[in-house]
């Protein structure tokens, strides 16, 4: 009749398409079909299948159908019920007994349930086969009264289990390593060693399969909602809108809104040199210098020739003997064991601060100076510049509900190693990232970009299971055990940290203050100080001594002015002790001038009147007269 001709197109059900040969079909060219999708690539299918072609050798087509699977798993869960019943229970009992097994039984069919006293799989899945060439191809089409059509085998949900994503914008979190087989694949990650310690701590043992799953958050949350999966195991978003209808566990980690922005070099440097240490820093230490200035003056003037002389001259060696001392260029001679102790102290100093200053600058000098060319998240709003972000997050919903963004401005990012590109192309001049993400992209880009703090907070990353599910109270305390025992921490410096040229980088390059100088800067002018009390407690011990001696002794009623005025002068006259600069002839006729070398005149007929010295008067006469003379 010509009805499997090139102008007839036959449609079959599974009734029919599950009993064609797979290899020879020539004669149903171009027939399409549904089949019940089952996990035909699993390592439990793989098993059943050798059990099968070892007893029974003699059959041509060795791959079990999905009538078969069924009739192996009813049979199955039916000897395990048996081997469990008492010799006593009812039919009712029985009943219970088979719910209570098939509520975790996951056969090679799927899952199964009873419904009115007969074993059902849930939630059916079809593939759309199709025969070309004389074979059926079944990877043409998947269905799921979920989904609806879809192209791909994970799109579909391969089978039941822990649904797990395939695809994320940060692969330090879950990374899937795709094999031949889909059983085969290994699955990696911060997420997923957490799980792992996490059933390592339960006192049960939870059987479990991971598949791989691409689908986006809010797609991933909704099958756990309607039970293709079991839980979700990956870095889900606590949010409240997921909570009416998901369970989640405690939140491994805090998760918050982060901007982050490239930042352009700092071309101000004129005042480089000064950015070593704080302006306080800088007051501090003048003031230390000054001091020290001071105190080293006070203690050489009396027996230094250097520090001699008239005030101007001596202010001036006193400067230039203190900043010379910074550079360890001094010359002058200490006469002072006091000076010296104080000028210990001070080159000590000296050697920290220089030491310090020089190793802050040349890491200044050596680091690029950046700074970030868009602080404000309002100016990014205001002028509808373009950011990226994770579009398969809650963040792309956020920005354009709460923050108020215009969706033109919105640039979906797919891949931690797309942001770079993007920024470097002008097509996004900032990126908003969850918490623990931006971290990651610190890490590894730390060079060229700042972050921001977390603007707005959110409930963390958890696990996500099925309203009800007693498992998400279990793996909640585990998490917190984790949590309080170090693993967590332990597992984010192993998976979390920064780049090695990151971490050499990580030290702040901020200015010195003063908190780490202060105990250094308290040695020194307590000990200038101490040394200043000491000399000027020796010098008033003398001078009370010359005033004892002398009989010039001051009366208990003179008043503090005139002591004062004394005391003063007598200071002014230490300069008399001081040796001279450079011994000259000169030098020696200077001192004959002195009052030392004057004269007692007895002339005076008045006993009150104290002697009077007058300089010795010397004649100079020049030689010619002195021979004429002679």
């Amino acid at each position: 009749m010509g009805l499997v001709g090139r102008e007839s197109a036959w449609i079959i059900t599974e009734s029919i398409s599950s009993l064609l040969d797979p290899q020879d079909n020539y004669d149903m060219e171009g027939t399409l079909g549904i089949k019940t999708y089952y996990a035909n690539k699993s390592s439990a299918y793989d098993n059943f299948q050798k059990e099968f072609q070892a007893k029974y050798s003699e059959e041509k087509n060795s791959k079990p159908g999905i009538y078969a699977l069924r009739a192996y798993d009813t049979i199955t869960i039916i000897s395990q019920a048996i081997e469990r019943m008492p010799s006593n229970t009812t039919s009712t009992g029985l009943q219970g007994l088979l719910n209570t097994l098939l509520s975790n039984y996951k056969g090679l069919s799927g899952n199964m349930r009873l419904k009115e006293g007969e074993a059902l799989v849930d939630s059916p899945r079809f593939r759309i086969v199709n025969v070309v060439d004389g074979k059926m191809d079944e990877e043409l089409n998947y269905w799921t009264p979920e989904v609806g059509f879809s192209e791909s085998l994970i799109g579909a949900n391969r089978n039941d289990g822990d649904g797990k994503q395939g695809k994320t914008s940060f692969s330090k979190f879950v990374s899937v390593e795709y094999k031949d087989k889909p059983y085969e694949n290994t699955y990696d990650g911060f997420c997923i060693q957490i799980f792992y310690k996490v059933l390592r701590r339960l006192n049960y043992s939870l059987p479990y399969e991971f598949h791989a799953d691409n689908a986006t958050y809010p797609q991933l949350v909704e099958k756990v909602h309607n039970k293709t999966y079991d839980a979700l195991v990956g870095d889900i978003t606590v949010l409240a809108e997921r909570m009416d209808l998901v369970d989640f566990t405690q939140p491994y980690m805090g998760s918050g809104l982060t901007m982050i922005v490239p930042q352009v070099s700092d071309e101000q440097a004129t005042w480089m040199f000064m950015k070593p240490f704080t302006w306080q820093m800088w007051v501090v230490t003048s003031t230390i210098l000054v001091y020290t200035m001071l105190i080293i003056w006070f203690l050489e003037r009396p027996t230094n020739p250097d520090f001699g002389g008239p005030l101007k001259d001596q202010i001036f060696t006193a400067i230039w003997f203190t900043f010379s001392s910074l550079f360890f260029a001094h010359r002058e001679k200490v006469y002072s064991n006091l000076t010296r102790v104080v000028f210990i102290v001070w080159l000590f100093v000296v050697l920290i601060l220089t030491s310090s200053y020089t190793a802050s600058l040349s890491s200044m000098l050596t680091v690029q100076r950046l700074q970030p060319n868009v602080t404000d998240i309002e100016m990014l709003r205001r002028t509808n510049a373009p950011v990226g972000l994770d579009g398969d997050s809650f963040v792309y919903k956020y920005m354009e509900e709460v923050l108020q963004f215009k969706l033109k401005t919105l640039v979906k990012v797919a891949s931690e190693y797309n942001y770079t590109g993007e920024f470097k192309n002008k097509r996004i001049l900032a990126a908003f990232l969850e918490l623990p993400y931006a971290e990651v992209f610190m890490n590894k880009y730390c060079e060229g970009y700042t972050a921001t703090t977390p603007i707005y907070r959110f409930g963390g990353l958890s696990f996500v299971f099925q309203k009800g599910s007693p498992l998400a109270k279990d793996f909640s305390k585990a998490i917190l055990e984790l949590l309080e025992n170090g693993e967590i921490k332990k597992l984010q410096k192993e998976w979390l940290t920064p780049e090695e040229e990151c971490s050499k980088n990580s030290t702040s390059n901020q200015s010195l203050s003063l908190n780490s100088f202060a105990g250094l800067y308290v040695i020194s002018g307590a000990t200038s100080t101490f040394c200043f009390l000491l000399s000027l407690a020796i010098w008033l011990r003398r001078f009370q001594l010359q005033e004892t001696n002398g009989g010039n002794a001051s009366p208990s009623n003179e008043n503090i002015w005139n002591k004062t005025v004394r005391i003063v002068k007598f200071f002014k006259l230490r300069d008399l002790e001081i040796p001279s600069r450079a011994p000259t002839f000169a030098s020696y006729v200077g001192d004959w001038t002195t009052p030392r070398w004057g004269k007692y005149s007895p002339t005076s007929n008045n006993p009150e009147q104290p002697p009077v010295f007058r300089p010795l008067e010397i004649e100079c006469i020049p030689v010619e007269q002195i021979e004429t003379r002679v």
